[in-house]
């Protein structure tokens, strides 16, 4: 198998990027990701063994397919993000590259996507598995951990990746810290310096992700978004009182995570105290910082369907009641809120079965 050389692989870049502003972001993280590959694999130690040519290459190449994400105005698809992966092996597989190579940026995601996450979580990309499977492959997807290409990009400790992990489950954690026990931990103080990147530490994993509001602040919140059957939201009417964030506003079930909860043990807590119903498996939608609230970051969980208005025993708010995505623009909705449900929950509706997009 021939291997493609660092100018070539820029120039694929340079030729899918649809903006400078685009090959720079996208192109500078897989060269870190690479020296972070490069770094790892150079250590002696057991279950290593690895393609140092194959990593490189893998690791220049994993996130090419961000480039299709971006509209003609030079937006980027957000809500689609996790498309990504597959667009970028559709890409490289197009571009002759082989299936040994493209597969670095199908099977790279987070610690690995089961199909049964796809299922369960309603993923826009075609049910399978997009696992590491070989050495090389654990070790890029392990790398683009300690690498974010948020704005501003930064760097995360392990501590930091596997808090980031836990709010998809434990599973995840584990199998980061299985990749963690095979490859050790990377160097990531000379690339800060490098790079201007700072280094994000977060040692406690209850609280993931907090890089997305005030890094400053230990305040959380978490929130339901409910969806019914049919595609409508069964939603949460705020007290219209003084003194509270968002009075009078239509927002998901919630509140605070108390100390030593995880967010989503805070929010079936909240959910149960609020509405007496028992929520089993909660699905992660997204972070959000309420801008025009009380500024804290809040973890937005959703479920679909198996719950009714008169099934809520409510003790909290004025109220509930399904809404239709086509009344959300007339409606009074928390504002961070509104911005969660077009940008991740809508698409998510859409592509279900008897959605705006699905088949009925």
């Amino acid at each position: 198998m021939r291997i493609p050389t660092d100018e070539e692989i820029l120039a694929l870049h340079s030729k899918h990027a649809p903006t400078p502003g685009a090959l720079d972001l996208v192109y500078t993280h897989c060269v870190i990701v690479g020296t972070l590959a490069e770094q790892l694999c150079s250590r002696p130690g057991p279950g290593l063994g690895v393609d140092a040519d194959l990593v490189r290459a893998g690791s220049l190449l994993h996130d090419i397919g961000v480039y299709r994400l971006y509209d003609d105005a030079g937006n980027l698809d957000h809500a689609g993000y996790i498309r990504h992966g597959v667009l970028g092996y559709e890409l490289l597989r197009a571009e002759g590259l082989p299936e040994a190579i493209a597969r670095f940026a199908s099977h790279h995601i987070g610690v690995g996507i089961t199909r049964a996450d796809v299922l369960a979580q309603h993923l826009p990309i075609p049910p399978d598995d997009y696992l590491a499977e070989t050495g090389e492959e654990r070790l890029v997807m392990y790398a683009d951990n300690f690498h974010s290409k948020t704005t501003p990009p930064v760097f995360r400790t392990a501590s930091a990746c596997a808090a980031r992990l836990r709010r998809f489950g434990e599973d995840k954690v584990r199998a980061f810290q299985a990749m963690r026990d095979t490859f050790g931990e990377p160097d990531l103080a000379a690339l800060s310096e490098a790079y201007g990147h700072a280094v994000i530490d977060e040692p406690d994993l209850t609280v993931p992700d907090r890089s997305e509001g005030d890094p400053t602040s230990g305040r959380r919140a978490a929130m339901l978004l409910i969806v019914t059957e049919d595609g409508g939201l069964l939603m949460h009417h705020r007290d219209d009182k003084p003194g509270i964030p968002n009075p009078g506003c239509w927002a998901g079930f919630g509140g605070a995570v108390e100390a030593g909860e995880t967010v989503e043990e805070a929010v079936r807590r909240e959910v149960r105290e609020e509405t007496g119903l028992p929520i089993a498996d909660p699905i992660f939608l997204t972070e959000a910082v309420d801008h025009e609230g009380d500024g804290r970051a809040v973890s937005l969980f959703y479920i679909v369907g198996g719950v009714r208005p008169e099934d809520i025993d409510l003790q909290e708010g004025a109220g509930v009641a399904v809404h239709r995505v086509e009344d959300l623009p007339g409606l009074q909705v928390t504002p961070f809120v509104r911005r969660a449900i077009y940008s991740h929950l809508l698409p998510i509706i859409a592509g279900r079965p008897g959605g705006p997009n699905g088949r009925g």
